[in-house]
């Protein structure tokens, strides 16, 4: 029945196994091709949403560059107020000096701080001692009444490095999940800038603005529409951050962009007044 052999084998079972291999071959460069075109629609998605997301910030004033790699990742902060100028008043004759707001979480020996100019309220102050963080929520200049920020908050959690630098770059991947590490909004935000500050006692600090909308779902379809069918920003963030001995201090300042139109100057200011004690 095989009277035609190669090398010695029958060549229908050759045959057969050539078949297998064509099939098997064949299926691979199919699964391959299905791949690459999957690839490719999720970075033309991702392009698409990206170019959409640009569009609505330059439209409102935010900038029309999203700083999502480390190539273009720079320092953008733009103009800073000044604090001094602004919070540092003259009442009756005396001079009355910014606020200087504290955190020292439980067990760990150095204090976190920040500053707003004098005449600014706040409303509510928390703390969760299982989480070691600290709110402070509604910030008010009441002069004209007008919110300056929605809440602020400082928490520490506990890292394997002794220092910012430890990571490599502030737009590194693995410092950027602890920098966005339990908070919906920071996963989702867009980041729109990075700035590298050092304060007077050596402590390197990575402060990142960035900037949040909801999902399509938590919107309606005529906010969608009008902003290239992506819903329009909800908040700002302010982030500081810094890694000293083991433990990552986070500062989250968050806006809401008719905030942000009254106060975008003197915002950046307490953001960057956000130090750690020693």
């Amino acid at each position: 029945a095989f009277a035609r052999t190669v090398d010695g084998r029958p060549f229908q079972r050759i045959s057969s196994r050539c078949m297998a291999t064509s099939k098997a071959t064949s299926s691979s460069l199919l699964a391959r091709r299905r791949q690459a075109i999957s690839t490719n629609a999720v970075a033309r998605s991702r392009s698409e949403r990206r170019t959409r997301r640009e569009m609505m910030m330059a439209g409102l004033g935010l900038g029309g560059v999203l700083l999502l790699t480390g190539g273009r990742a720079k320092a953008d902060i733009g103009d800073i107020g000044s604090m001094e100028s602004y919070g540092n008043i003259e009442l009756e004759g005396s001079k009355v000096e910014n606020k200087i707001f504290a955190f020292k979480p439980g067990g760990i020996t150095k204090e976190a701080t920040f500053e707003i100019p004098a005449v600014w309220k706040t409303k509510e102050e928390m703390e969760e001692p299982e989480t070691r963080t600290r709110f402070w929520k509604d910030f008010t200049e009441p002069i004209s009444g007008n919110k300056v920020f929605s809440n602020i908050e400082i928490s520490a959690s506990d890292v394997k490095a002794k220092s910012v630098e430890d990571f490599g770059r502030p737009e590194s991947d693995k410092y950027m999940k602890l920098v966005a590490a339990n908070d919906r909004e920071l996963q989702r935000a867009d980041l729109m800038s990075i700035d590298v500050r050092v304060d007077g006692n050596g402590n390197k600090y990575w402060d990142y603005k960035l900037a949040y909308s909801p999902p399509k779902s938590e919107c309606s379809f005529e906010e969608a529409r009008k902003y290239w069918g992506e819903c329009p920003i909800k908040t700002l963030a302010y982030v500081s951050t810094t890694v000293r001995d083991g433990v990552m201090y986070r500062f989250v300042a968050r806006t809401t962009l008719e905030q942000w139109n009254s106060f975008a100057k003197q915002q950046p200011a307490v953001w960057k007044s956000f130090t750690i004690s020693g």
